[in-house]
């Protein structure tokens, strides 16, 4: 039975204040109440007579580098990553925005210190946009650092969603969620023997990374 609930202040993000809510119950929580109480924000279940902690959720903590980060992740970060890497980084320039943390990555290791595919390059220097670019692989840290990571399909989606610490902070999500043509997934275009995939990539970035970033911006 709960009896009764005491909200208090644990911190600050901006002018947004977070509240723990606490539980207090007579006999301990049915099991099957536990998942609606997560669901309404509950962060501990407290026995009223002893005061002890029958159950507890930790709280995720806020990504370390502001909610204007957002990290692009595919297989090998040469050549569909960077490509949305550099594209959302010529945006936030063009537009003389601040406060943006933009990186790329890999979830595996095969061409880290590398540049981006030759093709990559050729593409994005063709459209004006800088293409400097040094492969890398995601860390364990990258999830707590930054507000989004994207994936480019399903494969890096659900590698991803492996990777990831418990209680990241990290929104996980398909930069394809964000085309307004609806073309959810980025194809690799790596084993093309031509450059007419590594355009298509750029095209499908750029509408996505538009969208992303004209969604961010517009919640101030």
């Amino acid at each position: 039975m709960v009896t009764g609930h005491d909200g208090s202040t644990t911190g600050t993000t901006g002018s947004k204040k977070r509240f723990v809510l606490t539980i207090l119950v007579l006999s301990p929580a049915p099991a099957t109440v536990l998942p609606k109480l997560k669901k309404i924000g509950c962060v501990s279940v407290q026995e009223q007579r002893t005061g002890k902690v029958v159950h507890l959720w930790r709280m995720a903590a806020e990504p370390s580098l502001g909610p204007k980060s957002v990290m692009f992740v595919c297989l090998g970060n040469i050549c569909r990553s960077p490509i949305a890497d550099c594209v959302m980084r010529h945006l936030v320039k063009e537009r003389n925005l601040s406060g943006w943390t933009v990186d790329s990555s890999g979830t595996g290791s095969w061409h880290v210190g590398s540049p981006a595919d030759r093709r990559a390059q050729q593409i994005l220097e063709a459209h004006g946009v800088d293409s400097t670019h040094t492969a890398k692989q995601i860390k364990k840290k990258n999830f707590s650092e930054f507000s989004y990571i994207f994936g480019m399909d399903e494969q890096n989606i659900s590698d991803l969603k492996r990777l990831a610490p418990a209680n990241s902070p990290a929104k996980i999500e398909l930069l394809g969620d964000y085309d307004p043509q609806g073309e959810k997934i980025i194809r690799d275009p790596y084993y093309d023997s031509d450059t007419a995939g590594f355009e298509k990539v750029y095209e499908q970035c750029l509408r996505c990374c538009t969208a992303f970033l004209e969604k961010v911006e517009s919640k101030k």
